[in-house]
């Protein structure tokens, strides 16, 4: 696996072609000999996470999708062109998506043969590993190279932030006390206690050996914050 760097003001469009600079420009036309299924996962600063509270007896997938779609709607001031998904463990978090930004992805991906099989913003990964899943852990906290995500779930009810800052609180990018300290901060105003919280860092260069409980996705790019 390899990272490609760039700066997060480009568009979709310039991240795409940088996708195949690597690649001979003779291969490029017709690059998969067969259709390739491609799963996607995508950053925080692209993938925004939202939360709502889900009506008591309300489980039906249609109906969440509806919910989901005006809370997104509401938060991020726009209603027509994002698209949504909650999750399947907590319904009350919401990964939400451009229409746009989606269109552009799925015609790159016919461009090359492919097809865009699955698509995840990293702290669902992040949140669907062995450590999460332990019944003492209420709140994740992901540090990526481009933002932060925070979630809080105390007894279901779901308090998110994430970005590069947090309700006017910025967030150190970089592992160490003062990332650690802001992160705590914020928890316990959201109901939590520091060992109810697991705090999580996502790399661009990984260690070559991954760490137990991590997710299974490029395992050795993950580590404790």
């Amino acid at each position: 696996m390899k990272v490609l760097e760039h700066p997060i003001t480009w568009p979709l469009k310039r991240v795409l072609a940088g996708v195949l600079e690597p690649i001979p420009a003779g291969v490029k036309p017709g690059l998969f000999k067969r259709r390739i299924r491609l799963h996607i996962t995508l950053s925080t600063n692209v993938c925004e996470l939202i939360s709502f509270a889900v009506p008591q007896g309300v489980r039906k997938y249609g109906e969440l999708q509806q919910l989901a779609q005006a809370a997104a709607a509401q938060a991020l001031d726009s209603a027509a062109d994002i698209v949504v998904a909650t999750d399947p463990f907590t319904p009350e978090l919401v990964a939400s998506l451009g229409v746009r930004f989606l269109e552009d992805l799925h015609a790159w991906a016919m461009g090359c043969g492919a097809v865009v099989a699955s698509l995840q913003p990293l702290w669902t990964i992040a949140s669907h590993c062995a450590l999460a899943r332990r019944p003492q852990i209420e709140g994740l906290a992901l540090v990526e190279p481009d933002g932060v995500t925070l979630i809080a779930c105390p007894a279901a009810n779901c308090a998110v932030a994430n970005g590069r800052s947090l309700s006017g609180m910025a967030i150190s990018l970089e592992p160490g006390e003062e990332a650690r300290a802001s992160i705590l901060r914020w928890m316990v105003s959201n109901g939590l206690k520091d060992d109810a919280v697991l705090s999580l860092k996502f790399a661009l260069h990984g260690t070559g050996k991954a760490q137990g409980g991590m997710p299974r996705v490029w395992p050795e790019y993950w580590s404790r914050l």
